[in-house]
């Protein structure tokens, strides 16, 4: 398997993070880890009043990977990378 260069995932990542979020908190985070993408959540943004169980900020979790998803399928689509 080939590891995606940063340069190639930057780009994904600034069209991934444009993902809606519940509430409109953007919790989500990307993290490049060597040959690894980490999604991890940004406590902080957390809206413990509306979203006791936390189950709003982690179906924005979900969006930003569909983001993600997405964002690596279009330029295959578009007739680009791939």
């Amino acid at each position: 398997m080939i590891a995606p260069t940063r340069d190639f995932v930057v780009p994904l990542l600034a069209e991934a993070r444009l993902a809606p979020s519940v509430h409109n908190i953007q919790p989500s985070r990307w993290r490049i880890d060597g040959d690894r993408l980490l999604l991890l959540g940004d406590p902080v943004r957390a809206i413990p009043v509306a979203d006791p169980l936390a189950r709003d900020w982690r179906l924005s979790h979900g969006a930003h990977f569909e983001g993600l998803s997405l964002a690596l399928d279009f330029p295959r689509k578009s007739g680009g990378l791939f």
